[in-house]
């Protein structure tokens, strides 16, 4: 009896196993059951065996059996499937077909909804979604990463000059707009505020103006713009900034939209190199975009805008901006660096024959500019400045707080100048000395912990910020 309840139950799964329906499985079982009891011959396909003797009541314990298992088998996956039903006499050939689907079962493609990163198989998917492998993608769009590479941008230093503007702060008036990453922050972190920027750079200013208004319109254009399967060239590069340059002239090229003009500008920002706008066209940064397209491109649909009367932005001059700026706002400046050496004249270098200027996609801003900014700012009282730590700027601001912090450099000592390569011995400085200089309406509410002493031209002790910050972040 033992065995026939056996051939019974391999019977019924594998008429299941053909696609019957669990009904039709179930009135086969019975009919089964039926010719059992009745000492009728089963099908061909089972050898006879001699009529059981054994009472109803054991049968009928048998068949409720193989009716469980059938059930079971039913809400398992299809890849698990047969694992409660491996009989003695199935063939090898079968096993190894067994086999065969479910590893194929395991082979599923998918991709991780973060970070887009493929698997072709559910166990390494599995294991990546539990380690949180993608956290540090899913925290970089939270944070809201960097949509522009900005050679100065204060990124790395956006949590110490938060700790400078007080909480009591209502406006901040921006002169120096650049990449927006103090301000953007400080726009996160305190819902009260609201920043009045500017810049003087127009193709700057719409680019902004556009990924406020609509980060996904921005991005529809760059998938457009920059190829998925080859890498841009460098007469596409050249058309692009011929478009920006006639924008930053004043003229826009008839017939072509403004967040077509954004999208350039974030193309462009990402092809030269430290985002240096002016720069030619750099292959490897080409090659490199080519690469982390679909990363960029979903960090900028991923940016969350603050609200439309919370920012407010303008193509200004910094010296009219911050003539116009309430009395009551915060300055917060960040001009073009002004290198050692810097003010001294060339007559053989452009752009009024200055060396070394660090701006992005600007003129110099040599000695001149900065002192005619220090004079203007001794009219106001609350105002913060930033600069790298150069002897002249230090002079220009002597008596005014300054705190001193350290900030990674892509350049390394790039900038230094031929003899200072050749003397070079050791590995190059990834760190640049900074200052934050501020008024002392600011520096008599400072937090204790960022000056020292105190006085008149106290300087903090030397701090270096980490080089990011992974912390999830509220939204605007």
């Amino acid at each position: 009896m033992k065995e026939e309840a056996c051939r019974i139950a391999r019977l019924c799964y594998a008429k299941f196993q053909a696609g019957a329906a669990y009904a039709d499985v179930m009135e086969y079982r019975d009919s089964l059951c039926r010719e059992l009891t009745a000492a009728q011959p089963l099908p061909s396909s089972v050898r006879k065996r001699p009529a059981s003797t054994a009472p109803q009541q054991k049968q009928a314990q048998i068949a409720d059996q193989t009716t469980n298992n059938l059930k079971t088998e039913t809400n398992q996956p299809a890849s698990q499937q047969g694992a409660n039903h491996q009989s003695p006499s199935m063939t090898k050939d079968s096993k190894k077909h067994r086999g065969g689907s479910s590893k194929l079962s395991r082979r599923r493609p998918q991709s991780c909804p973060t970070c887009g990163r493929p698997f072709r198989n559910q166990k390494p998917y599995d294991k990546h979604v539990a380690a949180a492998k993608c956290l540090r993608t899913q925290q970089t769009v939270a944070t809201q990463g960097r949509l522009l590479s900005w050679l100065g941008s204060k990124f790395q230093a956006r949590s110490l000059i938060l700790a400078c503007i007080l909480v009591e702060v209502q406006e901040v008036v921006s002169p120096f707009f650049g990449s927006g990453a103090a301000e953007l922050e400080l726009l996160r972190e305190r819902r009260h505020v609201k920043v009045r920027a500017s810049d003087a750079d127009a193709a700057l200013v719409n680019f902004w103006q556009q990924v406020l208004a609509s980060p996904q319109a921005v991005a529809d254009q760059l998938s457009g713009i920059i190829p998925a399967k080859r890498a841009v060239t460098a007469v596409e590069f050249d058309f692009m900034q011929l478009s920006l340059t006639r924008i930053r002239e004043g003229a826009v090229m008839a017939g072509e939209p403004a967040v077509l003009a954004a999208a350039r500008f974030w193309a462009v920002n990402h092809l030269c190199f430290s985002g240096l706008m002016r720069r030619s066209f750099q292959g490897p940064q080409a090659l490199k975009l080519q690469r982390s397209r679909e990363k960029k491109l979903q960090r900028v649909r991923g940016f969350q805008p603050p609200a439309a009367m919370r920012l407010q932005l303008a193509a200004t001059d910094c010296f009219e901006s911050v003539r116009t700026s309430p009395q009551g706002a915060l300055l917060f400046l960040d001009p073009p660096y002004l290198q050692e050496g810097g003010s001294r004249r060339k007559e053989k270098l452009k752009r009024g024959g200055l060396s070394q200027a660090r701006y992005a996609c600007g003129p110099n801003f040599g000695l001149q500019a900065h002192t005619q900014l220090r004079q203007l700012l001794s009219t106001r009282s609350r105002w913060i400045l930033c600069h790298s730590d150069c002897q002249e700027i230090r002079e220009l601001y002597a008596g005014y707080h300054m705190v001193e912090y350290g900030q990674g450099c892509a350049q390394g000592r790039a900038g230094q100048g031929p003899a200072a390569a050749k003397a070079r011995t050791g590995p190059a400085e990834t760190v640049r000395r900074e200052l934050l200089i501020l008024s002392s309406w600011v520096a008599e509410r400072a937090p204790c912990e960022l000056l020292v002493g105190g006085g008149a031209g106290a300087e903090a002790a030397p701090q270096l910020l980490p080089t990011r910050r992974l912390r999830q972040k509220t939204s605007l």
